[in-house]
């Protein structure tokens, strides 16, 4: 009986010692995971990438912040990766709906942004086509370095 108690007490002192170094450790890894880390990731951007070109003018104008007030009614954002081909289709058909609802109501505003995910082919050149011809008002093109 006494030999029980001994094993029952060692027992416990390990459970004890076990569930102390689960907790220890536990901190340890939040401390570590807080110093370490940021609530948000980190997304660097380069120069060019914070602005889009007004063809018809020739000049680069910076995107609006998220935490500028709306100009639009309805932002479109077409994702792009090496789509020269498959992009007249869609836009062309973007386009015409979007301008005939725009001509049934005055109030309704419109853009529609192509991001060029570090496109190795013309895409960004034949997305530019359509600002040339429907304005940098209504069709911007965003064009990243690389692949995200």
């Amino acid at each position: 009986m006494f030999t029980a108690v001994i094993a029952m007490e060692n027992l416990l002192i390990w459970f004890i010692f076990l569930l102390g170094f689960l907790v220890v450790s536990f901190i340890i890894l939040c401390i570590v995971l807080m110093k370490t880390t940021t609530p948000y990731p980190v997304v660097e951007r380069a120069e060019e990438e914070k602005s889009f070109l007004n063809t018809k003018e020739g000049l680069k104008i910076l995107f609006p912040s998220i935490g500028d007030p709306f100009s639009v009614l309805l932002s479109v954002i077409v994702p792009a990766f090496d789509e020269e081909k498959r992009l007249p289709p869609m836009l062309d058909e973007c386009f015409e709906f979007l301008e005939a609802r725009r001509r049934d109501s005055l109030r309704f505003t419109y853009e529609v942004i192509v991001v060029s995910d570090g496109s190795k082919d013309r895409t960004v050149e034949v997305a530019q086509r359509y600002t040339r011809e429907y304005g940098a008002n209504q069709c911007r093109v965003l064009d990243l370095r690389t692949n995200r």
